[in-house]
């Protein structure tokens, strides 16, 4: 026998094995794939998400004409994604289709300039929800694309590409936490209804018979991400923060503050300054007595609102479970 060939063969084993064992946890499993995802999605929600063009969304409109107490900012309704072009017009909002339970919402966005014109977008995203159960998952396409999107989306459940030239993925499951944070900004409902998208959102939401009640007092979590863990803030005692949390529901996310900090900023008009790539925008709440609302008052209540996320145990605060199944 040649000298040290055990030895080879032992080394070249351990090689094999090794080897195998980084393919096998190099491929995806069917659990951690698109199309399941979206497949069990399906069935949880009680409503399918089909192929669609993002041509049959309506084109959220942007209001140009500039607020004089706000000369800053590039336009009456930007978007608060913090990418590109905040004022870039030609992105469709649209709902796919819904039924007495469910309903599902895209949004193909244009935020580069360079997509001004030429019929493409550079993303694309979906929610769906059921309003009784308030399962609820997200799509979202690649976040570093190869290149522009079409207008004609390829449904997850099908495929694994967003477009028909199979050139941008979906974003995996375990993306959508990682890398999307789907859920740093949809915290406390499904829908954020800034005065970016708000008119046509409650417009899909009133036909799907989508009440205010249902979005501020049902039930929302997701069957397959790990972010199940919200709560949110109610105010036992009178306060400045009381006319909020009075309607809404403000969600204590362990990950981010994105609610208890950002979101309560913009919608006072307040500039965040951890955001500094967000542009302040006007007030847009509290809806009925927005005019009195001085810089004081919408810092008071800032300040109010972000005791009890930081103290949820106050004596004027209550924590309640958010994400309660039905």
């Amino acid at each position: 026998m040649i000298r040290g060939f055990p030895r080879l063969i032992s080394k070249c084993s351990i090689y094999l094995v090794v080897s195998l064992f980084l393919i096998i946890n190099w491929i995806p499993s069917e659990a951690e794939s698109i199309q399941y995802y979206a497949k069990q999605c399906n069935k949880i929600a009680g409503i399918s998400i089909n192929d669609f063009s993002c041509e049959d969304g309506k084109e959220i409109p942007i209001e140009t004409k500039k607020n004089k107490d706000n000369l800053s900012q590039p336009c009456n309704n930007p978007s608060l994604l913090g990418k590109g072009n905040p004022c870039m017009t030609g992105s469709k909002l649209g709902m796919l289709t819904f039924n007495d339970d469910a309903i599902v919402i895209f949004i193909c966005r244009k935020f580069n300039d360079s997509r001004a014109t030429d019929g493409l977008y550079d993303e694309v995203a979906i929610i769906q929800h059921n309003k009784k159960s308030g399962a609820t998952c997200w799509y979202q396409s690649d976040l570093k694309p190869s290149a522009p999107i079409p207008p004609n989306i390829k449904s997850p459940k099908d495929s694994d590409f967003v477009d028909e030239k199979n050139q941008i993925k979906w974003e995996l499951p375990s993306n959508l936490e990682k890398h999307a944070k789907c859920v740093n900004c949809h915290t406390n409902d499904p829908f954020v209804g800034t005065p970016y998208i708000k008119n046509i959102l409650e417009d899909f939401l009133r036909k799907n018979k989508y009440t205010y009640e249902d979005r501020i007092q049902g039930a929302y979590w997701s069957p397959y991400l790990e972010w199940n863990n919200l709560k949110h803030v109610e105010f036992l005692k009178e306060s400045s923060g009381k006319q909020c949390t009075s309607c809404h529901r403000i969600a204590l996310n362990p990950a981010n503050e994105n609610t208890c900090q950002r979101f309560l900023s913009e919608s006072l008009g307040l500039k965040d300054e951890t955001h500094p790539n967000i542009p302040r925008i006007n007030a847009f709440m509290p809806p009925h007595n927005r005019d009195n609302l001085t810089i004081e008052k919408a810092k008071k209540i800032l300040a109010d609102i972000k005791s009890c996320c930081q103290e949820p145990d106050g004596e004027r605060c209550k924590v309640s479970e958010l994400n309660q199944k039905d």
